[in-house]
């Protein structure tokens, strides 16, 4: 039997997903490039404007401003990822479309930084600041620095969620792999015990419970890594929209 083809129209979930993120990238960094001076901040949510606010910085480094200084060493590596993802977009098989999602995340945010702003300003805008440490103003043994998290911006955070969601793709396809189980030879069920049954299980074995539990544990967490990049893309959407009416 030959392995069937991802069509084009599968194979573009990638490039679609890449496009939708690499324009929101490009859009709030231009609105806030535009609207701020570096080193200002804008406060959206004045209820949490200690935690959360947008703050124009930049970076020569890589994501969340480590590596300063390997600015080009990084867009060359960028475009050697670009290359493979899009070539391992055509060696997937047509149902991965998750997978195709995660790599999609990953190409917007290796050409949204890396692509795009490096040759065209010589670093990468970064202007969300999150920061913690208030909450733990009456617990200075848990008042760590990390908590002041680095600035970053979409297409950090579309690389990370793609990791994310590549990583619980991978452990559910570790967890989905056969046992080998050496079983004597037997009649083939009816066709009606295959719908409730895994093969090599007999009709007194059901598939173990616990197995279905972490099939849906795994589940949940891929689409909750889903719906959470969603949200915040939708708040930052929201919050540079407000930042250019403010102007």
């Amino acid at each position: 039997m030959t392995e069937q083809k991802p069509t084009w129209q599968q194979q573009g979930v990638l490039f679609l997903v890449a496009a939708v993120v690499l324009v929101l990238d490009q859009v709030t960094k231009w609105s806030v490039e535009h609207n701020l001076a570096i080193g200002e901040a804008y406060y959206p949510f004045p209820r949490i404007a200690d935690y959360f606010n947008i703050l124009h910085t930049y970076n020569r480094g890589a994501a969340f401003g480590t590596f300063q200084g390997g600015g080009w060493f990084f867009a060359s590596v960028a475009v050697v990822v670009a290359g493979f993802i899009i070539y391992y977009n055509t060696q997937l098989p047509p149902s991965a479309r998750t997978m195709r999602i995660s790599l999609g995340l990953m190409l917007a945010g290796a050409a949204g930084n890396n692509l795009l702003d490096r040759p065209r300003l010589g670093h990468v805008t970064d202007f969300v600041h999150i920061n913690l440490r208030p909450l733990m103003a009456n617990y200075p043994r848990l008042d760590f620095a990390i908590l002041d998290w680095p600035v970053f911006n979409v297409a950090d955070m579309a690389i990370v969620s793609g990791v994310i969601i590549m990583a619980i793709l991978l452990w559910r396809e570790g967890d989905a792999l056969p046992t080998a189980v050496a079983t004597p030879a037997a009649v083939p069920p009816p066709p009606a015990v295959y719908a409730f049954h895994q093969p090599g299980w007999s009709q007194e074995q059901p598939l173990p419970t616990a197995a279905l539990g972490d099939t849906r544990l795994a589940r949940f967490t891929l689409w909750a890594g889903l719906a959470w990049t969603a949200a915040i893309i939708v708040t930052l959407s929201l919050t540079l929209w407000a930042l250019i009416r403010r102007r």
